[in-house]
């Protein structure tokens, strides 16, 4: 999800990724266009700092905010999946983006196709 400028995600504790952003908080984060109006060719790659939060306040919002986010509109779906979230070993994951890397494939099909002189 992004919000306030930072991407937010939720893992449980046990998950691999957990370990390696322990060890290293340098992360990469890929969105694609793929099943967006923008269609199928762009991606945007950042590259940014994780912080893992385990607060409830930040769990309070972080939840319910994913859940509307993925689920839009389906108010009793949003809290059966925020209560499925709610358990001892989930984790937030607060991604602050440093640099950012975008791709277009029609640009630069185009670029090679018809390259500036």
């Amino acid at each position: 999800m992004w919000r306030d400028g930072k991407f937010w995600f939720t893992a449980t504790s046990q998950r691999a990724r957990i370990a390696a952003i322990r060890r290293d908080p340098r992360v990469t984060v890929i969105v694609s266009s793929v099943g967006t109006k923008l269609g199928p060719s762009k991606s945007i790659t950042v590259q940014g700092t994780v912080r893992i939060l385990e607060d409830d306040e930040t769990k309070a919002w972080v939840y319910p905010a994913i859940a509307a986010a993925i689920i839009p509109g389906a108010d009793e779906i949003q809290k059966k999946f925020v209560g499925m979230l709610d358990s001892d070993r989930r984790l937030i994951l607060e991604v602050t983006p440093e640099k950012w890397i975008t791709f277009d494939a029609v640009k630069m099909m185009q670029d090679s196709i018809f390259p500036e002189d």
